[in-house]
């Protein structure tokens, strides 16, 4: 008990400024690190993901994740992402690509 203390309160540490803040742009609450596109790929496998099955990404950075899951899997994905820069960079490329009805990103 007293050993997983000592993991959650450094954790709580440095999110709590962060929420007081009242800007979640004013600081990330943790960074981004895109996960390699081999990586996506062994991880939806390995999930068993199927075509028309539904995928939710928390946390969909990019959109890798979502897009892989809607272009190379053909499931109905969802991503939720809070940062606007990436909710924007990853629906503007669910856009290029023209995913859009099997894939979309909530920014929230």
């Amino acid at each position: 008990m007293i050993r997983r203390l000592f993991l959650v309160l450094p954790l709580i540490a440095l999110i709590a400024p962060a929420q007081e803040s009242g800007n979640p742009s004013a600081e990330k609450l943790a960074p981004y690190y895109p996960t390699p596109e081999t990586v996506v790929e062994r991880m939806l496998k390995f999930g068993g993901l199927k075509h028309g099955e539904k995928m939710f990404d928390l946390g969909s950075g990019d959109g890798r994740v979502v897009i892989m899951a809607a272009q190379q899997f053909k499931a109905d994905a969802t991503g939720i992402e809070i940062d606007p820069d990436l909710y924007k960079q990853s629906t503007d490329r669910i856009k290029s690509l023209g995913l859009e009805k099997h894939a979309r990103i909530i920014n929230g």
